[in-house]
């Protein structure tokens, strides 16, 4: 029996899957390039980045942990 269309059929399938993962991997690198530069160039969202993620905090000020 030929499988040429079923294979077609395939094929098809697979290509169109490639392609909805491509898009989205597509957005995520340009939501990366903007956060990238942002990063780059934005000294204040740096600064605040670096606060939330590593607890840093500026000389003089305190600090309150209120755990539940």
């Amino acid at each position: 029996m030929d499988r040429g269309i079923y294979d077609l059929i395939q094929v098809k399938l697979k290509t169109s899957s490639a392609r909805a993962v491509i898009g989205e991997i597509e957005k995520e690198n340009t939501m990366l390039s903007v956060e990238l530069e942002r990063l780059q160039k934005d000294d204040e969202y740096l600064e605040d980045m670096v606060r939330k993620k590593y607890g840093f905090v500026r000389e003089g000020e305190r600090v309150y942990r209120i755990e539940p």
